[in-house]
């Protein structure tokens, strides 16, 4: 799970959802989700989701976002934690961190993964623009999508939302007889993500765009090597105009590329040279949520990486989800309905012109609903090597 967004609720309300779903590393698996708005704050929320499966694999995820402190009107906290264990759990892995290892093939095994994370994020909205009253001010949207207003500047002091936004999170993966072909199994980064939001929307954006750049940095201990890695993010979106059956219709584009400028150099770990380099689970990886889509997580690792996304939106005029007896007692103002195509490299060295010769693609299909002011979403996709469905929460950009 990853940042997870929700539209400000003005009332305090709870909504439970059921699903289930089936996966090639989970089987046949049930899971239920909740969401409570104006918890003790009026923007604040939370967020959780429980999965149980046919072959005893497990997932849990929490968070509570966007809370306060008394007289930090800039300012959002959220803290997240997620906890699972797969199986039959799909994984690559190599022995390419030493200095020889570069380049190397990875192998996909299948072995019970024990995976977990704990995040802390302090946001710091800057007071100008969407800002200027306080950070809880910047998350008030449109309303719906006949509300969604035009970009007109990207000046960032009169349109759209500036944050700095510093990150603690610890993480760890447990591969049974697999951790040794890990440097570490686990992590301990701080980040800090610097982001212009400049879309009409955050959940069903048809103007604007993003600009993200975060640094990550792991300073080691006694047992683990240092690393730090960089990512620079972008997003645009177009409006391709409303029809007798589409209430909205939207292009969307990003790209994203990494670097670890840590990969070459080496520190002494008990009397052995390690490289200073992140784990592929923290590292710089294609395949998976939001990147090359149509292949698994982690499925390429190295130094360095570019991706691209295409995604064409629709939200179709006819919703006929507010009649079903499931849906219709959760508010549901929107589905949508998406096609894309992913592109992406990595290579060994950060060179634009090398990581632009060759790329991996993967196309699919999504539906996204709006319940409850968050975005759940299942992709389908394939790549020349496999397909994936996935349930997940949130847009990909």
């Amino acid at each position: 799970m990853e940042k997870l967004e929700a539209e400000t609720q003005e009332i305090d309300k709870t909504s439970v959802l059921p699903f289930a779903f089936f996966s090639d590393s989970m089987g046949t698996a049930l899971g239920i989700g909740g969401i409570s708005s104006s918890v003790l704050q009026p923007q604040a929320s939370l967020f959780g989701i429980g999965v149980y499966s046919s072959n005893d694999s497990w997932v849990y995820y929490a968070s509570a976002l966007n809370y306060q402190i008394p007289q930090w009107q800039q300012w959002l906290f959220t803290i997240d934690a997620y906890d699972s264990e797969f199986t039959e759990g799909r994984y690559y892995i190599n022995d390419d961190l030493s200095s020889q290892g570069d380049g190397v093939q990875r192998e996909q095994i299948i072995t019970n993964g024990r995976e977990a994370f704990v995040r802390s994020q302090a946001k710091y909205i800057l007071p100008w623009s969407k800002g200027k009253h306080g950070a809880v001010d910047s998350l008030r949207g449109p309303r719906g999508i006949s509300d969604l207003p035009a970009i007109n500047s990207w000046n960032p002091q009169i349109s759209g939302t500036s944050s700095i936004e510093l990150i603690a999170k610890w993480q760890r993966r447990d591969l049974a007889e697999y951790n040794a072909q890990q440097t570490t199994n686990e992590v301990v980064v701080y980040s800090v993500d610097l982001e212009y939001d400049n879309r009409n929307s955050t959940h069903i954006p048809s103007d604007g765009g993003t600009i993200n750049f975060k640094s990550n940095h792991d300073f080691g201990s006694d047992t683990r090597p240092s690393w730090h890695t960089f990512e620079l993010e972008g997003s645009l979106f177009f409006d391709m105009g409303a029809t007798d059956w589409a209430q909205q219709q939207a292009f969307g584009l990003s790209a994203w590329t990494a670097d670890t400028p840590t990969w070459n150099t080496s520190t002494t770990i008990n009397g052995e040279t390690v490289m200073n380099r992140p784990p592929d689970y923290a590292g710089v990886t294609l395949g998976g949520w939001d990147r090359l889509r149509g292949y698994y997580s982690g499925r390429f690792f190295d130094r360095s990486a570019v991706a691209y996304s295409a995604e064409y939106r629709i939200i179709p005029a006819w919703q006929p989800l507010k009649e079903l007896p499931v849906f219709k007692t959760y508010n549901i103002p929107w589905w949508q309905w998406v096609f894309f195509i992913d592109a992406g490299n990595v290579n060994d060295r950060y060179n634009l012109a090398e990581l632009h010769e060759e790329f991996e693609y993967s196309i699919g299909s999504s539906l996204r609903l709006s319940v409850e002011g968050v975005v759940l979403r299942m992709d389908y996709s394939v790549s020349e090597e496999e397909s994936q469905f996935r349930v997940l929460v949130n847009q990909p950009f």
